[in-house]
């Protein structure tokens, strides 16, 4: 109670946060009667706050857009319904309320945002914000491009920025990599266990690594999966159901997919001697991408 009115800042922001939740948890009077054992001033300023509008309080600093955050140099957004492209107006108001966001502190609209923006759209243009910010040379100041993937990314997202995660540290970008897990930590999307799982076993850097295991078992346990779904996660079955008879693909099916994928691939070298049956419709030949 105490820090909700207290000064300005995170902890004020967080306590006030718990206190609205609270409240629209249907504890609303046992928040008041709590606030007014601190006296008649805590009292009352609680009582403000549960009585307005998230959305109409001012934030503490409002941001000015950086010149590669400007709507002119983004991609459209689309509205869920109807295909509708927002105006330029709107999609600078909606990058201020996303520059707004801090880690674990999203802005009052992002709900907002996320109920009224086709998903996909959402997650594209969240996509190219962040190349716009690398472009710029990723100035740390202004780090929330990478930050609200975790908001507003999808499956997509995470594929994607998993090799860049994997890159960074190389050109010393150790704290944008750690940042990069935290990100994919907070889609909390079931692809997001597959592609930590992916820096797990890819990367050189110790501390990554560590980071993205500890990542790992935490997206685990919010999704509730077990230790043996865990392992069924990151183990490839090439479209091939555990229990064969519930599924029509074969193996020789299965493998004529992969054939067709390896097409558009460079041959490089003869596979390992496998079984001339096994790998008949491979040609006998290993493929690297071009």
């Amino acid at each position: 109670m105490p820090a909700a009115v207290g000064r300005p800042g995170r902890t004020r922001r967080q306590a006030e946060d718990a206190l609205r939740f609270l409240a629209g948890a249907g504890h609303e009077d046992a928040v008041c009667d709590g606030a007014t054992e601190y006296g008649s001033e805590a009292a009352a300023a609680v009582e403000t706050l549960l009585g307005a509008d998230p959305l109409v309080m001012p934030p503490g600093h409002i941001p000015k857009l950086p010149y590669w955050a400007r709507p002119s140099v983004l991609p459209s957004v689309l509205m869920r319904e109807g295909s509708v492209v927002l105006p330029e107006s709107a999609v600078r108001h909606a990058l201020t309320a996303l520059a707004l966001c801090r880690p674990g502190e999203p802005y009052a609209a992002l709900p907002a945002i996320r109920a009224a923006y086709d998903p996909a759209s959402l997650a594209g243009f969240g996509w190219e914000l962040l190349q716009s910010w690398l472009l710029a040379g990723a100035p740390a100041a202004d780090g929330w491009p990478l930050t609200v993937l975790g908001l507003i990314g999808d499956d997509d997202t995470a594929r994607r920025l998993t090799p860049a995660i994997l890159s960074w540290p190389g050109d010393g970008g150790h704290v944008r990599a750690a940042v990069g897990v935290e990100v994919l930590a907070a889609l909390g999307r079931p692809a997001t266990v597959i592609q930590l799982n992916t820096v797990v076993q890819r990367t050189k850097f110790r501390p990554l690594r560590k980071a993205a295991a500890e990542k790992l078992q935490d997206v685990a346990d919010r999704l509730k999966i077990t230790a043996e779904q865990l392992a069924g996660r990151l183990v490839p079955d090439f479209g091939i159901a555990a229990d064969v008879h519930e599924r029509t693909v074969t193996l020789a099916e299965s493998l004529a997919q992969w054939q067709d994928l390896f097409l558009d691939y460079e041959i490089v070298q003869p596979f390992p001697q496998l079984g001339r049956e096994t790998w008949q419709c491979f040609g006998n030949t290993a493929f690297i991408s071009h």
